[in-house]
């Protein structure tokens, strides 16, 4: 999985044109997708504590 900074995710997501991105969130170590939310704005998916 890419490991990437936000500004890269935003980059790719709008580059690709696909719905999500899957990077792993470094501090995490865990899959953290990215998508654009239906107002326009970006959204990360986060797991449940």
């Amino acid at each position: 999985m890419p490991r990437m900074g936000a500004e890269k995710e935003v980059w790719r997501l709008e580059a690709t044109g696909l719905p999500f991105v899957f990077p792993v969130d470094t501090a995490t170590e865990r899959g953290a997708p990215l998508h654009r939310r239906r107002d326009g704005l970006y959204g990360t998916v986060t797991p449940a504590e």
